[in-house]
């Protein structure tokens, strides 16, 4: 076996193996046109997880970050917490 076949072996492995071990998790983020322009966005199931962009595609990029960051810092890693006591959901009603 040559040495880059094992090297793309090795990364293929390497990534089916996060593939599996990862979780996605969403959340419900409020977007707010900013007053000097662009977003801001807030995320009420993660109190004070909050961040901005000059667009809004910016915006959910960056707040994207600013989850991941907010849960590898705030969650214990040994524990799940449970970080909001609510749930945001759609209600339809009839007019």
């Amino acid at each position: 076996m040559t040495r880059n076949k094992l090297v793309a072996g090795l990364i293929f492995w390497y990534i089916e193996s996060m593939r599996k071990t990862t979780k996605n998790t969403s959340y419900a983020v409020i977007f707010t046109p900013a007053e000097e322009g662009g977003y801001t966005a807030t995320v009420p199931a993660l109190p004070g997880c909050i961040s901005e962009g000059d667009t809004f595609e910016e915006a959910q990029r960056n707040i994207s970050e600013a989850i991941e960051l907010y849960i590898d810092i705030v969650r214990p890693k040994t524990k799940k917490s449970k970080l909001a006591d609510f749930v945001i959901a759609p209600v339809s009603v009839g007019a």
